[in-house]
């Protein structure tokens, strides 16, 4: 009886998922069932220890029905589709020859002795690939291949210690001495930084201020051209084109000093001569 009762204890023990002092997975931990219609694509991830390499390669999931043959189920899927036409049939002596004739199949599609998997969920109705029906699983590359090399390993991006360099191999009293000396390139990194922000606002800075000049030489060129003609007016004795422009150049002197005004605190602007009369 003792026996047995350690048995029992041990088999509630196990259905608790308690066995040799580890515990299973609690049942609200676990997965969810996994939906083979969302799966679509896979990929293969290789290493290899001659040259330290990793190989990926990409490939597109492909489930078909190994009861049908290729042949018929093109005819199946141009009769329930209307976007697929139908093969040609024409160059056939009989309809056989097109059924046996494994030639307008790609290397991929070959049917010959292939592994069968009985699907636990159906996929699709149209393609015959349902619960419990023998099907064939394909895989269709899609790319793109790539070989990796690890090179550098570095601490952070772009700023931190370098943990590891294929090329370059540090000692011991070096990786100290580069430790070190990381905070000190840190800070000179960001001190050119601010240096380099600092020369680019004083760079816009400057041409607004040549801008600002620009009108402003603009406006006395104007002015000039007005008083010279002013004074070719006076000398045919239209006085009142004299004094209407006497009246505008008043506005356009005062203008003119609310403009230099608002640049006397800047060291780079030079004060031209007001042009008024």
């Amino acid at each position: 009886m003792p026996r047995t009762r350690r048995k029992g204890r041990a088999a509630k023990a196990a259905s608790r998922g308690r066995v040799g002092g580890a515990q299973a997975v609690p049942r609200r931990h676990r997965r969810k069932r996994l939906d083979l219609r969302s799966v679509k694509r896979c990929l293969l991830v290789n290493y290899w220890e001659d040259d330290d390499s990793i190989d990926i390669r990409h490939f597109a999931i492909r489930v078909v029905a190994s009861a049908i043959n290729k042949s018929v189920r093109k005819l199946i899927l141009a009769g329930k589709s209307s976007s697929k036409e139908l093969p040609d049939l024409s160059k056939y002596n009989d309809i056989s020859d097109y059924l046996l004739n494994p030639g307008h199949l790609s290397d991929s599609e070959y049917e010959g002795e292939e592994q069968e998997v009985i699907l636990p969920q159906s996929l699709s109705a149209k393609t015959g690939t349902a619960k419990g029906e023998k099907s064939h699983i394909r895989l269709m590359e899609i790319g793109p291949r790539l070989k990796l090399e690890l090179l550098k390993v570095e601490d952070g991006i772009d700023e931190g210690v370098v943990l590891y360099n294929k090329n370059v191999q540090k000692t011991g009293p070096e990786l100290v001495a580069l430790k070190k000396e990381a905070p000190k390139k840190k800070k000179l990194k960001k001190r050119m930084e601010q240096e380099n922000e600092r020369r680019v606002i004083r760079r816009l800075e400057k041409a607004k201020e040549a801008k600002k000049l620009g009108v402003l030489h603009e406006q006395e060129l104007k002015a000039y051209e007005e008083k010279a003609a002013r004074r070719q007016a006076a000398a045919i004795g239209q006085t009142e084109d004299i004094e209407n422009c006497k009246e505008k150049d008043r506005e356009i002197a005062l203008i003119r000093a609310k403009e230099v005004s608002s640049l006397n605190g800047s060291d780079d602007v030079r004060r031209r001569p007001i042009l008024a009369q």
